[in-house]
């Protein structure tokens, strides 16, 4: 089935009983499916920038029955999806068009619980009650999204501490916090537990700032604030981009805009932290072939 997510493209006899194969993204066609009896879904689902990884198999981190949603809740449907790479995909499909009949078991043993989204914190002491923050997202199954992006904020306090202790640095005015959270769920509840955002001026997030030039979908961005919460710390981040990368002219980077869907979410005006995003977007992004071996050793 080419595009299970179209309501229109199938009857609710076609699938009833049965698993259903198709290229659609799973989160997209789950609450159809389900509504319409079918037993399950297998799909070969790759992202379009990731078209050319036909070894890959997608990772998906999205099942609610709202196709613009996130997480599975626990009164959405109860499916279930296996993912399988594109090449494995082309070889099934072709059976199916040669009429053969063929039957798949799937043994899914899965359930519903409560349970923790640990968030890490450390800082360094500054001299004053003020905090800036450095954020970015562990718990991915990925290399450059978004242990990279962890490892930069690693390497970033590890050399600072290290000039403060030896003397080479004053300590800063103000204390620099390190976070890393699940994106976006445990770190909406850390600023509503701890309350942090009222003496935490400004921050950064990493997510994804480092990989292969050759998998680039485009270069490294410095994503700045949304026109709602327009900060001096744009026009920093991007002066200390100007400077660091002077020193790589053949290593591409762009301004861009604000966009959602990572942890520089805290730039919204409820919380008040300026708060510019550096990354950039990967042909690997969300599938088995962000490895290691793309990042380079330095940062490794």
């Amino acid at each position: 089935m080419p595009n299970a997510a179209d309501a229109n493209s199938y009857s609710a006899e076609d699938v009833r009983g049965k698993i259903v194969f198709t290229s659609s993204h799973p989160h997209h066609a789950k609450r159809l499916l389900a509504d319409r009896g079918a037993v399950g879904i297998l799909s070969d689902y790759i992202h379009a920038s990731g078209a050319k990884l036909r070894d890959a198999t997608a990772w998906i981190n999205s099942f609610s029955d709202d196709p613009g949603g996130w997480a599975l809740l626990a009164g959405d449907s109860q499916g279930w999806a296996f993912l399988v790479t594109p090449n494995t995909g082309d070889r099934i499909r072709r059976r199916l068009e040669a009429g053969e009949n063929l039957r798949g078991r799937a043994v899914v043993r899965s359930r519903l619980y409560e349970g923790t989204l640990p968030a890490v914190t450390g800082v360094i002491p500054g001299a004053g009650k003020e905090e800036v923050i450095l954020v970015g997202h562990q718990f991915e199954c990925g290399a450059i999204d978004n242990a990279s992006g962890v490892a930069v904020m690693m390497e970033a306090v590890r050399a600072l501490q290290q000039l403060i202790s030896a003397g080479d640095l004053p300590a800063p005015q103000r204390t620099i916090r390190v976070l890393f959270i699940s994106e976006c769920y445990s770190h909406l509840y850390f600023w509503a537990k701890t309350r942090l955002h009222r003496r935490t001026v400004a921050g950064a997030c990493f997510d994804s700032p480092v990989g292969a030039p050759e998998l680039a979908v485009r270069p490294p961005e410095f994503h700045t604030n949304p026109h709602s919460n327009m900060s001096y710390v744009d026009a920093l981040i991007l002066d200390l981009a100007r400077r660091a990368m002077a020193a790589e002219p053949a290593y591409a980077w762009r301004e861009a805009p604000f966009a959602p869907g990572t942890d520089s979410f805290i730039a919204d005006t409820s919380l008040d932290i300026p708060c510019p995003w550096v990354g950039g977007h990967s042909q690997t992004w969300h599938t088995s072939a962000d490895v290691l071996d793309l990042l380079p050793v330095s940062v490794m």
